[in-house]
Order: structure tokens, then sequence, then C-alpha cells
């Protein structure tokens, strides 16, 4: 879940499993809803599928 509790908005996404796959295409929804935003912050607690590796691993860089 993604929350932006001064907006009143929040993005849910519901798995059956919790990989680093799904956790970075979840990242990539919530980018898709701020075009224009130059930084997005994100606060996150320490599950193991939250982690700058996943990205690499869901979107090959260029």
């Amino acid at each position: 879940m993604a929350n932006e509790p001064l907006a009143g908005k929040r993005l849910v996404q519901i798995t059956e499993k919790k990989t680093k796959t799904q956790w970075a295409h979840f990242i990539e929804k919530i980018a898709e809803n701020y075009p224009e935003a130059e930084k997005i912050i994100l606060v996150m607690d320490n599950y193991s599928t939250h982690n700058p590796g996943a990205l690499y691993e869901a979107f090959h860089p260029d």
C-alpha cells in the first residue's frame, strides 16, 4: 500500500505472494501516478523484497 495522507490518496495492490519483481512493478505504478515529479520520496519498512536490487532485476538498465 502506498499512502499520501495530505492529498487523501492511497494506492493498494494485493498479490498472492510478495516478490521482488511485484514490488518493483508496484514502485513503477506509483511513479506513473506522478509523471511530472522529479523526485518521489518513499518511506518503507525493511521487508526483504524492498531493495534497489529488485528494481535492477525487474527493469534491466539500458
